[in-house]
């Protein structure tokens, strides 16, 4: 939007191709897909989109993918845990600064907020952007006739520098600041650093655009950036045609899994050799090497992404055990409790009966939920046999009817149980014992504690408004 602000060649293409691509790969349909393009990736506009179509619209479970292609930047730390004193930004359509500092970008800490409130689903994150890099004044003339096939930088200097740049411009103002932007200089993987006796491994990155902070385990997520510690992300000329440029990483994440399924490990390696083999034939300028983090509890190296499930809803698709955090446990709390089976198994055969021990070291209304396969959330106590869930303080055992355990039923496969003591009784149990996952969150969300288990930890309110809760999970698993 501002003439100092360079133009991000083939983010546009990224984020159409994009769309077409997860459509055939993964099962998204039309509706789910929203792509906010040139004028209307403001930073707002990504932030709004995000909070709206992919927090809250989504549930533990649900299938989530998210792609940024554009600028990067950095901008000065103003909560001090930054070591570097630099925040790693995205820099969408309307960003713009002010004498050294940004304006309308959204910071690496947002971010962190974000993957912490989708937790418990299975998100993919894709960043074709870069963060890090040196610049100098440059030609805008010669970057026009750079290599064949080589596209533009995806980095964005730094407030100051482009204030520097801007001042020295003979069209003063915010006229177009010409520069060159570099990377900054490490070396290749397993090279030592110069005047230093470390060496520089691949895998590490100094600069991290995602750097998980909020409190509580993650799960379910998984980060594609396109470039390691102080290297720039390049587009890249398809078909030797400077009119048609693609982002990189976009694009070789979607030719190394077209038309078959490739397992996170092996993705993350073919990324890596694809990058490499565009830049030995001269395809592709700079030295970025895409990575792949997982942010999950459950192991996800051995699965292709969305763990091959075409179908993106309804969450029964997905084994629950990946919704492990559907009710996160509440730190901010002074209530313990702890739950375990009272015949000490985490599997059991269809036939069997399983009850359990509660303990709690504070008064409260207890609630079982399991969540099972094909959309089952069952609220196993309180129940048309016992109704009165007040407990006090100390061990309990939780039985069907007082005397015999739960039944194991259908389906096979794993299921998380959640036990939740609240200190004001919640609308769950009793007469019903029959869910959806959907109809469980929408009334724990109805509860005084739904928006800190939707933001994971992250909502506004004031703490004094979440200590009358506690919950926490137990994983078993139904065998034939």
């Amino acid at each position: 939007q501002y003439p100092a602000v360079k133009n991000t060649s083939g983010a546009e293409e990224d984020a159409q191709e994009t769309a077409a691509f997860i459509k055939t790969q993964y099962g998204f349909k039309d509706d789910d897909i929203h792509c906010l393009l040139g004028a209307k990736a403001t930073a707002q506009a990504i932030r709004d989109e995000f909070h709206r179509w992919l927090i809250e619209d989504t549930q533990p479970g649900d299938h989530v993918f998210f792609l940024y292609a554009g600028h990067g930047s950095q901008m000065k730390d103003t909560n001090g845990d930054e070591a570097d004193g630099l925040d790693e930004v995205l820099a969408p359509y309307d960003v713009n600064w002010r004498d050294d500092s940004f304006v309308n970008v959204i910071v690496d800490d947002e971010i962190d907020k974000w993957i912490g409130q989708l937790t418990g689903r299975l998100a993919v994150l894709v960043f074709d952007s870069c963060n890090s890099g040196t610049i100098s004044r440059g030609n805008s003339k010669q970057a026009a006739n750079q290599a064949d096939g080589q596209g533009d930088a995806r980095y964005l200097p730094r407030a100051e520098e482009l204030a520097r740049l801007s001042a020295t411009n003979t069209r003063g103002g915010n006229g177009l600041a010409d520069y060159t932007v570099q990377d900054a200089g490490l070396p290749a993987s397993g090279r030592t650093i110069p005047g230093s006796a470390e060496t520089f491994d691949e895998d590490q990155r100094e600069l991290k655009l995602v750097d998980i902070k909020q409190v509580g385990p993650d799960t379910g997520i998984v980060v594609v950036s396109a470039t390691q510690a102080a290297q720039i992300a390049y587009s890249l000329w398809i078909d030797g045609n400077p009119r048609r440029q693609r982002g990189a990483l976009s694009y070789v994440f979607a030719e190394a899994q077209r038309n078959r399924q490739v397992p996170v490990r092996q993705l993350r390696q073919e990324l890596k050799e694809r990058v490499s083999r565009l830049q030995r034939e001269k395809h592709l300028q700079g030295n970025q090497v895409p990575q792949i983090e997982i942010i999950s509890t459950i192991a996800l190296e051995d699965q292709p992404l969305f763990a091959a499930v075409p179908a993106v809803r309804p969450p029964s698709t997905v084994a629950p055990v990946v919704a492990e955090a559907v009710v996160p446990g509440n730190p901010q709390s002074s209530i313990q409790i702890s739950l375990r089976t009272r015949e000490g198994k985490t599997a059991y055969r269809i036939g069997e009966t399983v009850s359990y021990q509660f303990t709690t070291n504070a008064p409260g209304y207890l609630y079982l939920l399991v969540f099972s396969e094909q959309d089952v959330a069952t609220c196993i106590f309180p129940n048309e046999h016992l109704k009165n869930n007040r407990f006090e303080v100390g061990t309990h055992v939780i039985t069907r009817d007082g005397r015999d355990g739960f039944g194991v039923v259908e389906p096979v496969g794993k299921d998380v149980v959640v036990a939740l003591l609240s200190a004001t009784p919640l609308k769950l149990g009793g007469d019903r014992e029959a869910y959806t996952w959907n109809e469980v969150f929408a009334i724990l969300k109805d509860a005084r504690f739904g928006e800190y288990i939707r933001s994971r930890g992250q909502t506004a309110q004031k703490p004094a408004q979440l200590t009358n809760w506690q919950a926490v999970n137990l994983v078993l698993e139904t065998v034939r």
